[in-house]
């Protein structure tokens, strides 16, 4: 929000400018720009056009002879269309110098001299574009200083209001803080006295749709839509507001000041105003000139059964007031916080009203702001009628009762405030403090709810720096997510490992399975759907990888996949791409990446498991139909490994690149622990056993079938040794199993025992034979 401090000052007292910034954002209102309007402008004076004529060698061009409050009139040559005779301007004399920077000097146009230039709003520093010169109200005295005249020199500060503060969207809301922070009592120039109207109204008014609770409008008469002061104009200018005419600008200027948005319609012909919702498909064109198309969850404001507004949002151009206005209907409103939001959202559309109406409006500074309408009214047009308000709904001031312990709040932030120092810190800020209970006013009552917030108001404003350092009594155990710990867990390893964590957006331009959720409002055209895999990501980032160089890449993710029914689950994803190992000076070192890689790493990355896993032939859609494995444990698959599918490999002109993908939703489930035997003192032997099995049974089933059968003197089972003779089906497999015993030395005859019937074991269940 752009505050002008000149504007402020009226409200609060504060010591100075720079004070007064770092203490804001002290206070949680951070300042993020400040702009030292005016500073560099000089000599501008208001000037009266005596005279006009032709320049004698250009046809765009025009003689002027201007009356400056000096003895003889000066004369500028200009271009400028849309001043006449008469008109009064602001006039920068020789020597001059404008906002630009531009230093003014007595010059020659076409061979006529020119004295000065007349000047816009953009000379003057207000705004980036103008119509053209900056044509003043009648009553501006000619001669006088026209940077004072118009108060161009300001402090202009942006202010960041968060979205639970909608209170201080507002001069007054902002100056409370502020008086509050200083401890001085707050001022005002506001008129809070309604004036009582003079006659009675034809007016009626219903509300038809729940976004509005309340809803009031009043007629006012004998009005003439001039221009505003040129010193308003400025502050509407400042705030970043675009001056139009007075009675519209009135509205803006109050909606500044008190946070209370307002609308004037012209009240020619009005009879009935209704508050409903809109309709699917409706248009509307709006004063900012730009049709809209509304739907059913929109409030509009029908006059007469037309639309006129959407309702908290803006005006349309229907029943808009122009320069031949003389009498208008001034509307106030509550509407609910988020359908405006809403409404503002879909149609793409923010505006100063709507950006209040979402955070908040006071209900209590209504009156206040109608009242202050009126008084600025009567400032220019004394004699103006007022018709008697209609209204619908109901205005109902909230109010909250907050028990307060003061003990519990000093414990809490380890403090030692006494209960006049709470009453005099809030009391400021409109908070009634008893001995143990808050009444919070009516502008916090969506902010200040519990007694902690209490207690952040009394921090915000002491300072953290204030409270003293205590070491805490006790130390309590932090209870983390278990999700979040196996994911640390991986990733750690991962890392170990050389693989590089890579964070990809969770959602993709299409997913491989078509019926994949898309989102309402995606951050980008090219980011649309949730992906129901991790693998996607890390392709499309490794294809941007080998486009852009040849070196390989090891990287990996843990993040969310969702299904088609938008069940969310995690997700464990590594890709490595090139050679296995990248040593560019050992050139027999440059094997593709395969298989046996893969499952190498995936089991180097579990090895903190104490579980047993099974592979099986075959993959997701991503893999190699022949060079690939699911992953099973307890005969339930939970990911698998192997070389990327070559219709992937072709479609984003991959390397030799190999994949894992395993859900860690699955890991929770299952408690695991990990226990480590001590060395035994008693020495190991060892037995090989070789089977002669057909190609086509898979060694996995034989380690399966081994592991399973395992007795318990056997302590580790490894493949080698495997032979096959060309042209022949047969293959030669030979495992080594080592025994060994915690509390004896094992005897030869007992070993062979044992061994002989372990090894029987794949005999009995797969189609294979010793020897």
């Amino acid at each position: 929000m752009l505050v002008s401090l000149r504007w402020l000052k009226e409200f609060c007292e504060f010591p100075n400018e720079n004070q007064l910034i770092d203490d804001l954002n002290r206070i949680g209102f951070e300042v993020e720009s400040v702009e030292n309007k005016g500073a560099g402008l000089s000599n501008i004076v208001i000037g009266h056009i005596l005279t006009f004529s032709p320049h004698p060698d250009a046809d765009r061009l025009r003689i002027a002879q201007i009356d400056i409050g000096q003895e003889a009139p000066i004369q500028i040559v200009t271009a400028a269309e849309n001043v006449n005779q008469g008109d009064k301007i602001p006039v920068s004399l020789p020597g001059a110098t404008l906002a630009s920077g531009l230093k003014i000097k007595k010059s020659k146009l076409r061979g006529v001299t020119s004295n000065g230039m007349m000047c816009s709003a953009v000379e003057c520093g207000l705004t980036d574009t103008s119509p053209g010169v900056w044509v003043l109200p009648e009553n501006a005295p000619i001669g006088n200083d026209f940077i004072e005249y118009a108060e161009l020199i300001d402090t202009v500060i942006d202010v960041c209001i968060l979205p639970n503060r909608g209170d201080a969207m507002s001069l007054i809301g902002l100056a409370r803080e502020v008086n509050a922070l200083y401890s001085v009592q707050q001022t005002s120039s506001l008129n809070t006295f309604l004036e009582k109207p003079t006659s009675n109204t034809s007016l009626t008014c219903n509300i038809e749709t729940k976004s509005c609770s309340y809803y009031r409008a009043q007629k006012i008469s004998g009005l003439k839509n001039m221009q505003s002061p040129i010193a308003w104009q400025t502050r509407l200018y400042y705030t970043g507001q675009r001056p139009i005419s007075w009675l519209i600008d009135i509205t803006n200027i109050v909606m500044l000041e008190t946070g209370q948005p307002l609308h004037a319609f012209d009240a020619s012909g009005v009879n009935t105003i209704n508050v409903v919702s809109g309709t699917n498909g409706q248009n509307i064109t709006l004063l900012n000139e730009k049709a809209y198309v509304l739907n059913s969850s929109m409030p509009l404001i029908n006059i007469n059964g037309t639309p006129a507004a959407i309702a908290g949002v803006m005006g349309a151009q229907s029943h808009s007031v122009t320069s031949e206005t003389t009498e208008i209907i001034l509307e106030s409103a509550i509407f609910e916080a988020a359908i405006i939001r809403k409404t503002s959202k879909q149609l793409g559309l923010r505006s100063e009203s709507s950006s209040r109406f979402e955070k908040g409006v006071d209900v209590s500074g209504m009156k206040n702001a109608i009242a202050r309408v009126v008084q600025l009214l009567q400032v220019s047009q004394p004699n103006i009628s007022l018709e008697s308000p209609v209204d619908a709904g109901e205005l109902s001031v909230k109010s909250i009762h907050i028990p307060f312990d003061l003990n519990q709040m000093n414990h809490f932030l380890g403090t030692d405030f006494s209960l006049n120092d709470v009453v005099n810190r809030l009391k400021p800020l409109g908070f009634n403090v008893s001995g143990t209970e808050i009444e919070v006013p009516s502008w916090r009552v969506d902010d200040c709810c519990e007694w902690p917030d209490i207690a952040e108001e009394m921090c915000r404003f002491s300072g953290i720096d204030g409270i003293k350092s205590n070491p805490i009594e006790t130390i309590v155990k932090v209870q983390h997510n278990p999700m979040w710990l196996l994911r640390k867990q991986l990733n750690q390893q991962a890392i170990t490992l050389g693989l590089t964590e890579v964070i990809p957006f969770p959602l993709t331009e299409t997913d491989i399975n078509p019926n994949q959720p898309k989102v309402l409002n995606p951050i980008t055209p090219e980011l649309t759907t949730l992906r129901s895999n991790g693998i996607q990501s890390l392709i499309q980032t490794a294809g941007l990888n080998s486009s852009r160089h040849p070196m390989p890449c090891r990287i990996f993710n843990c993040g969310p996949i969702w299904d088609d029914a938008l069940n969310e689950s995690w997700q464990f994803s590594a890709l490595i791409q090139g050679s296995n190992h990248y040593q560019p000076y050992l050139k027999s070192d440059h094997d593709p990446v395969d298989f046996y890689d893969v499952k190498g790493l995936f089991e180097q990355l579990m090895s903190q498991s104490d579980l047993s896993f099974e592979y099986k032939v075959g993959g997701s859609v991503w893999f190699h139909p022949g060079q690939s494995a699911t992953i099973l444990v307890n005969n339930q698959m939970v990911g698998s490994i192997g070389v990327i599918h070559p219709n992937m490999k072709t479609k984003y002109r991959l390397p030799e690149t190999a994949i894992i993908e395993f859900n860690l939703n699955f890991f929770l489930d299952i408690t695991t622990s990990s226990t480590y035997d001590l060395v035994s003192k008693y020495p190991a032997t060892f037995r090989d056993t070789t089977y002669i099995m057909d190609s086509s049974v898979l060694v996995g089933d034989v380690l399966t079938i081994l592991n399973s059968e395992k007795p318990d003197l056997c302590t580790n089972i490894s493949l080698c040794g495997y032979f096959n003779k060309d042209q022949s089906s047969e293959v030669n497999v030979s495992f080594r199993m080592t025994y060994q015993d915690q509390t004896n030395s094992l005897e030869m005859d007992t070993v062979n025992d044992i061994h002989k019937k372990f090894s029987d074991s794949v005999i009995k269940k797969l189609p294979c034979r010793f020897p």
